[in-house]
């Protein structure tokens, strides 16, 4: 089974990722792996859409990208955490994701909680995307102005375009940590999601 484009489950068994060795250069080639599973089936196909988008004025793919950019998120949090089983926990690790991202709490007014609003967003956004493809006349998307805009009249709008560009951010961020030796807690969680992907462990969280 392959896991990413061009790696297999026997490539991942293979590596050494013992804690006993962090600088083995196996944990290189599990980065990778990681890049390539996300980059290529959600991350690249959403930079397609945009730059579609752009050149015909008469496609709108803000749902369609906002969707998946949703997906990602909650699947590098499911990293981040070491969660195997997401039934369940899509609201924590949505919420968790997006009150630790800068870019987007810094654009929640002072009238607001940063709970309140990635609550908001989670019910709003993504919720009302996953499971009925669209999102009420308050909550709109756009390709322009701020990521996320809490003010703007009666309206919430999301940027989609600067959404996707700082999920790309984050990502590579989270996978810069990964290559740090002393990163223990976030590489022994991404070690048990991806066995678990990988060879379908009992999850125990």
């Amino acid at each position: 089974m392959e896991i990413a484009p061009g790696y297999t489950v026997d490539v991942w068994n293979k590596l050494e990722l013992n804690p006993a060795n962090p600088e083995h250069e196996d944990w290189d080639t599990a980065v990778t792996i990681l890049r390539s599973r996300i980059e290529q089936r959600f991350i690249e196909p959403v930079d397609k859409l945009i730059a579609l988008q752009e050149r015909d004025k008469k496609r709108t793919y803000g749902f369609a990208i906002l969707a998946i950019d949703f997906l990602v998120l909650e699947t590098i949090q499911g990293f981040k955490e070491g969660v195997t089983d997401h039934k369940g926990q899509s609201t924590k690790l949505i919420t968790n994701f997006l009150k630790d991202w800068k870019l987007l709490t810094e654009n929640v007014p002072e009238e607001k909680s940063i709970e309140d609003a990635t609550d908001e967003i989670y019910k709003s956004y993504r919720c009302a995307l996953h499971h009925s493809a669209g999102t009420d006349s308050s909550y709109l998307i756009r390709k322009s102005g701020k990521i996320i805009d809490f003010n703007a009249g009666k309206k919430c709008i999301i940027n989609r375009t600067a959404f996707h560009n700082g999920l790309k951010k984050e990502f590579d961020k989270y996978l810069d940590l990964l290559l740090e030796k002393d990163q223990k807690e976030k590489r022994d969680n991404f070690i048990k999601k991806m066995n678990y992907i990988c060879n379908g462990n009992p999850p125990d969280n």
